[in-house]
């Protein structure tokens, strides 16, 4: 059912960024519930789509717009 659902919205998006559930468990201490790791990757993402988003939106030394992402 998670391939399915991972195929449909491919479909539907420009990017898509998934993380397998085995991976996570392993980049965090083994009595992390699993709500919190989940937790601990959204924050992993949000941070680098916010990066993202800065080198688009702060102006800097070297101006960026969208396609140089």
């Amino acid at each position: 059912k998670a391939e399915t659902g991972i195929q449909e919205l491919r479909s539907k998006v420009d990017t898509l960024i998934t993380i397998p559930n085995d991976r996570l468990l392993q980049v965090v201490d083994k009595s992390t519930s699993i709500n919190e790791a989940f937790r601990i990757a959204d924050d992993v993402l949000r941070q680098g789509v916010q990066g993202i988003s800065d080198l688009i939106a702060v102006p800097g030394l070297i101006n960026l717009d969208f396609a140089d992402v």
